[in-house]
């Protein structure tokens, strides 16, 4: 038999909490897998875009958790992605009110200046700051 409940929506990031604080996978009993894609401003040439996916789970003692995440991000002619991988530790003593983590990650930040949709503000001319070699 198959359980699952739905937690409550009140911000963008309800389902993204994990590249905010990689010390909240340890807060529930369960894994934790969630995934996303948003898409603002649709049919807007370089209109933001973001595409996540996120896994958590834990030990049977509720000590360590780990999990990682997958993130793409562009608006304009900006492109950043992200691998991100973590372990987090809630020392037994504490009883869950304190949680250490560390966290790897690599990321790759793009600007394409030579984009050929750069225009000027009147949307007539390119800009002439890019150079155009």
């Amino acid at each position: 038999m198959l359980l699952a409940q739905q937690d409550a929506l009140f911000t963008q990031f309800a389902f993204n909490k994990i590249p905010f604080n990689t010390a909240a996978a340890g807060q529930d009993s369960s894994a934790f897998v969630s995934t996303g894609h948003r898409n603002q401003w649709s049919g807007l040439q370089g209109a933001p875009k973001s595409l996540f996916f996120n896994y958590a789970d834990q030990d049977a003692h509720n000590l360590y958790a780990w999990g990682g995440t997958v993130n793409r991000m562009s608006i304009g002619i900006q492109e950043r992605y992200e691998l991100r991988a973590f372990l987090s530790h809630t020392p037994a003593f504490l009883n869950k009110n304190l949680t250490f983590s560390a966290e790897f990650s690599a990321r790759r930040f793009a600007l394409d200046y030579t984009r050929e949709d750069l225009l000027a503000l009147d949307g007539l001319a390119q800009d002439p700051t890019i150079d155009r070699m």
